[in-house]
């Protein structure tokens, strides 16, 4: 089985204009900022949303193509979709909601029942099977939407966010749960995340839209390595800048020019880790050869290290100690020196 999708949307003044294929077996994730269209290609794909051109077929069945006048509905189109909201019927028991799907598809009442009380079995809730999912906590009735997106036997996987909603150990588990039964049922499947160890945990490729449109499509090792987008490179912890490159001397905005230890020449993409943006309240002397003068933006405490934004003519983003933040006395507003050395740059052709 495998997904093979062309996508043309327009939607409240948007379009999305974005292909995707995924084998069988495979899960792909797809990731952007909001507003970046990735429920967008959920929806057309679940066939919730029409195309306005393209096609989305499914092993080799056509389930829509404007030209050709096809489009199937979402309830024929063998795809199960699990949304961020788990969406169960409140009014039924767990055993009913998982049941729902394949008695809607034909199945024997008896055997429709036999199957849902087999997934809860495997979620680890058929001894819950008589409640309501008012009765359960997040992260069972997540399960639960999951248990009922599988038993109708889908042909392909839609995952929107499914973990988002959930406390951070809730959702540790719950994505073990989830790994072992994508690598059970072996369907293709998208999964929509913002969590960089879902995507790196859970994916074999990482395609990455923005503005309705796909910038990267690779393994999530080549994702991390070079990401394609600045929006990418922060998400794997990174700083990516765009530049001009004449030698080793590349100009990365107007009147901003850095040296990097590898020459080069035309177009480049610069990457730099945050650890290796020093922050200094003064102009430093000595080895760094790059020093800007930048603004301190956001905040953001992890642990025992602080990512701090910095704006100004380039966006880049430091990672300090608490200890630093201290001493150096960074607050939102305030001015400091980011010092880069030369041989912390990684120069790629752009």
């Amino acid at each position: 089985m495998s997904l093979d999708a062309e996508l043309q949307v327009q939607v409240d003044g948007f379009r999305l204009a974005a292909g995707l294929t995924v084998a069988d077996g495979e899960v792909v994730g797809l990731l952007g900022p909001n507003g970046a269209g990735k429920t967008t290609v959920l929806r057309a794909i679940a066939g919730l949303v029409p195309l306005v051109a393209g096609r989305v077929e499914l092993s080799g069945r056509l389930l829509e193509d404007p030209a050709a006048g096809v489009r199937l509905g979402a309830a024929d189109r063998g795809v199960g979709v699990v949304f961020q909201e788990h969406r169960l019927f409140p009014h039924l028991s767990l055993r009913d909601n998982v049941a729902f799907g394949p008695r809607a598809r034909g199945l024997a009442r008896a055997d429709a029942d036999a199957r849902a009380l087999a997934w809860l079995d495997r979620i680890g809730l058929a001894d819950r099977s008589g409640d309501r999912p008012g009765q359960l906590s997040g992260g069972q009735a997540q399960r639960v939407a999951l248990a009922r997106a599988l038993a109708c036997e889908p042909s392909a996987l839609l995952l929107d966010e499914p973990l988002a909603a959930l406390d951070v150990e809730t959702r540790q588990r719950l994505r073990a749960h989830l790994r072992t039964h994508l690598e059970e049922i072996s369907v293709p499947t998208v999964l929509v995340t913002h969590d960089p160890v879902e995507a790196l945990g859970l994916c074999d490729r990482l395609v990455i839209l923005e503005g309705g449109r796909v910038v990267q499509d690779a393994r999530p090792a080549d994702v991390v390595s070079r990401p394609r987008s600045a929006w990418a490179a922060e998400l794997v912890g990174l700083n990516l800048l765009h530049g001009t490159a004449d030698g080793t001397h590349v100009q990365v905005a107007p009147g901003v020019e850095l040296v990097t230890g590898d020459p080069a020449h035309g177009e480049v993409e610069l990457l730099i880790h945050p650890r290796s943006v020093a922050l200094h309240r003064a102009p430093p002397h000595g080895s760094p050869r790059n020093v800007l003068a930048l603004e301190v933006g956001d905040l953001d405490i992890r642990g025992d290290h602080v990512r701090v934004v910095l704006h100004g003519p380039v966006r880049l983003v430091a990672e300090v100690t608490p200890g630093a933040v201290a001493e150096l006395d960074l607050a939102r507003g305030g001015t400091v020196h980011a010092a880069i050395k030369a041989v912390e740059i990684t120069v790629h052709p752009g």
